[in-house]
C-alpha cells in the first residue's frame, strides 16, 4: 500500500514538474512572441511610411499588415497551448463563416476601403463634403474614414457610405473660383457698381491675374439689383480673399455713394371723412 502511494505521489510530482516546465516554456514563447510582434510592427511601420507611397496608402497598407501579424501570432499561441493546426484552422473557418455572415457590413466597408485607396477620390489632409458632412480627412482606415470638422469634431464615416455618395473634394484642384453676390438699390449706376467691384477684386494681391475676373447684373429683385462677381485664387487663399473683398467692396460702395437697400415698410394712414 505504501509503495503504491509513493508511486502515485511520484507520478503527480513528475506531472507537475512537466506541466510547470511546459507552462513556463509556453508562457515565455508567448511573451517573447508578443515582444517580437511589437518590434516587427514598429519596423514595418517605419519602412512603409518611408516608402514613396502616398501617406493615405501607407496608412491603409499598415493597418492590413498589422492585422495579418496578429493573426500569425494567434496561430503561434494555438500551437504553444497544444491545439492542432488542422483543428485550429477548422475552428477559424467555421467561426469565420459565422462571423462573416454577422459582419457583412464590415466586409463591405473593407472592400470599399480598398476601392477608396486605389481610386483616390481624396487623401489625408483634403477638405471634403460627403452626404452633407464636411471636414478634413484625418485617416482612411480599413473599415472607416475619419473626418475633422472645422469646429474640431471627429466624425467616423463607414467606407461603404462614402463610395455610395457624391464626394466634393475642395482640395482636388490647385485653384478655386470665389463667387460673390452684392445687392444695391434701384437707381444705382450699373457701370459704376461693376467698376467698383472689379477694382477691389483686381487690386487684391492674392487674386490670380491670369484668369479674368467678372462682375455682372444677375437679378432684378423686389427691392434691389443683385450683382454677381467671380475671380480665381489659389486654394489656400480662398477664405482670406473672400472676406477681404466683401469688406473692401462695402467700403468702396460707401465712398462711391452706392446705396445698399434695406427693407422698408410703407404705412398709409387713411383719414375718415
Amino acid at each position: 500500500m505504501k509503495e503504491e502511494l509513493l508511486k502515485a505521489l511520484n507520478a503527480i510530482e513528475n506531472w507537475l514538474v512537466n506541466f510547470g516546465w511546459n507552462f513556463l516554456r509556453g508562457l515565455s514563447i508567448i511573451i517573447l512572441g508578443f515582444i517580437v510582434l511589437k518590434i516587427a510592427i514598429k519596423i514595418i511601420k517605419r519602412f512603409i511610411y518611408r516608402s514613396p507611397l502616398d501617406n493615405t496608402v501607407c496608412t491603409f497598407i499598415f493597418s492590413i499588415v498589422k492585422f495579418l501579424l496578429y493573426v500569425v501570432y494567434m496561430f503561434l499561441i494555438a500551437d504553444v497551448i497544444g491545439i492542432p493546426m488542422a483543428s485550429f484552422v477548422t475552428i477559424l473557418a467555421t467561426g469565420g463563416l459565422a462571423i462573416g455572415l454577422a459582419v457583412q457590413g464590415s466586409l463591405s466597408n473593407l472592400a470599399n476601403g480598398i476601392v477608396l485607396i486605389f481610386t483616390k477620390p481624396f487623401k489625408e489632409g483634403d477638405f471634403v463634403e460627403i452626404n452633407d458632412i464636411s471636414g478634413t480627412v484625418s485617416a482612411i482606415n480599413m473599415l472607416s474614414t475619419e473626418l475633422t470638422t472645422p469646429d474640431n469634431k471627429k466624425i467616423i464615416v463607414p467606407n461603404s457610405n462614402i463610395t455610395s455618395e457624391n464626394i466634393i473634394n475642395y482640395n482636388g484642384r490647385t485653384t478655386r473660383r470665389v463667387d460673390f453676390s452684392f445687392d444695391v438699390a434701384y437707381g444705382s449706376d450699373i457701370e459704376l457698381v461693376k467698376k467698383t467691384v472689379l477694382n477691389v477684386i483686381n487690386n487684391h494681391p492674392r487674386v490670380l491675374k491670369n484668369q479674368d475676373a467678372m462682375c455682372r447684373l444677375k437679378f432684378h429683385a423686389a427691392s434691389s439689383l443683385t450683382f454677381i462677381a467671380r475671380c480665381y485664387v489659389n486654394r489656400a487663399d480662398y477664405w482670406d480673399v473672400y472676406y477681404d473683398i466683401m469688406e473692401g467692396v462695402l467700403a468702396e460702395f460707401d465712398k462711391a455713394l452706392i446705396s445698399i437697400p434695406y427693407q422698408t415698410i410703407d404705412i398709409n394712414v387713411k383719414k375718415e371723412q
